[in-house]
């Protein structure tokens, strides 16, 4: 699996890049498979269940049989990533005791991730501040717009947005000090 290389954005506009080829802004009947995609990377580390899936994915919306539609997003899911990365073997979502979960053996790069990362480098005061400003700056590189907003109409999305903006805004002033 370390031959797969996945990059995400998810500030700005949602993109998945798979072995150099990229996908971006997915319309029509394809808006609930990428969210499936953009909520299990947002979770990577976590397992969801079936039912906390649904919820996610349908909101509002009534869906007469949950269980059998989160079952064929995943199919399409595994297809549009088998199809970006040109690889029928790999495996990215993952099913296991009732839960889904992103596949983290392969090689995976989220800007998201990285932004906290530089976030937490900066805010170490044990660090230089020439050290610190670089981790600032790392941070506003990475940082080019709202997180998914594409998605914005989800709850899930609209409290990841606060929690990266504020990061962002926090990083703007500890630089500016």
């Amino acid at each position: 699996n370390k031959t797969e290389k996945i990059e995400v954005n998810m500030l700005g506009e949602f993109s998945i890049t798979i072995n150099g080829h990229q996908l971006t802004n997915l319309k029509g009947r394809t808006k609930r498979v990428w969210m499936l995609i953009e909520y299990l990377l947002a979770n990577r580390h976590k397992d969801i269940s079936v039912q906390k899936l649904s919820e996610i994915l349908w909101e509002e919306d009534k869906c007469s049989d949950p269980l059998n539609a989160l079952k064929n997003l995943v199919y399409r899911a595994r297809q549009l990533l088998k199809s970006i990365s040109k690889n029928e073997d790999a495996e990215y979502i993952q099913y296991n005791r009732n839960a889904y979960s992103w596949n983290n053996s392969y090689d995976c790069t989220i800007d998201t991730e990285q932004i906290v990362s530089y976030w937490k480098q900066g805010n170490d005061t044990s660090k230089s501040v020439k050290y610190r400003i670089t981790a600032f700056k790392n941070v506003f590189s990475l940082y080019r717009g709202e997180f998914l907003p594409k998605s914005s109409f989800s709850n899930w999305v609209v409290s990841m947005e606060s929690y990266y903006s504020n990061i962002y805004n926090e990083c703007v002033l500890r630089c500016c000090a």
